[in-house]
């Protein structure tokens, strides 16, 4: 090793799991012919995958997660069209190619191919080469939205988007939950570990819990309910 050289030298390790934590104190010291004396390393303190100074040995976060994960809707009455307003935010960057499924769509009725409006949101999807779409799985009650080209759901930001699906013509009620898959992402600057493969648990998403034409929680998705008369006495005064 010659003085005034710049030496590189890449390694990898596993980060434990476990909570949030800052950067480890990490210093370094030589000796063999000459005595080095112990000195702290200094770090870039950049953003990495959306995590703020993740380049700094051991910064890490507790899991990936949707911080954010709000769903609505607009109509809870049996057969007719419900629109499905959903806000996500992450604590790590999704990149094309990523995967996020929404579950809980059972017996919705919409066909493959769902359109996306409203928000920045609807942007960051595409089905093939059909921009702001996401597809209908319905044998599984799952919408499936798959980042296009060119787009990222970046980490700390709120993202909004809405689409339509028809209720079922009887009643139920289901819990909505959400998670991403497929997050291989490539780690920059490395030559050694060149992939990361991770995935958002699946966790509930959270509703207003708001009435809506006089039915308790029925912004709530997917909570469908068949509009009938309740059972009612009938007299007469004379007979």
């Amino acid at each position: 090793m010659h003085a005034e050289i710049v030496y590189i030298v890449e390694f990898v390790v596993l980060n434990p799991g476990g909570a949030e934590v800052k950067a480890a104190d990490i210093q370094i010291f030589a000796n063999g012919t000459k005595l080095f004396k112990t000195v702290a390393m200094s770090f870039l303190h950049e953003s990495l995958l959306g995590v703020p100074n993740g380049t700094d040995p051991l910064v890490r976060i507790d899991e990936p997660r949707f911080t954010t994960r709000a769903i609505a809707q607009s109509n809870p009455l049996s057969s007719l069209p419900n629109n499905i307003f959903v806000t996500l935010e992450s604590n790590i960057d999704l990149i094309p190619g990523n995967k996020i499924l929404i579950r809980g769509f059972d017996n919705a009725i919409s066909p493959p191919l769902i359109s996306l409006v409203g928000g920045e949101g609807s942007n960051l999807f595409a089905v093939s080469h059909t921009s702001r779409s996401a597809s209908f799985l319905s044998g599984e009650g799952i919408v499936e939205l798959t980042l296009s080209n060119q787009s990222t759901l970046k980490a700390g930001q709120i993202y909004n988007f809405s689409f339509q699906v028809q209720n079922p013509s009887f009643a139920q009620k289901l819990q909505v939950s959400v998670e991403a898959v497929g997050l291989q992402l490539r780690l920059p600057a490395s030559d050694l570990a060149t992939w990361a493969n991770l995935s958002i648990l699946t966790a509930n998403m959270t509703s207003p819990h708001k009435s809506i034409y006089g039915i308790e929680n029925g912004t709530d998705p997917f909570f469908v309910v068949v509009p009938q008369f309740l059972p009612c006495l009938m007299a007469q005064k004379t007979p």
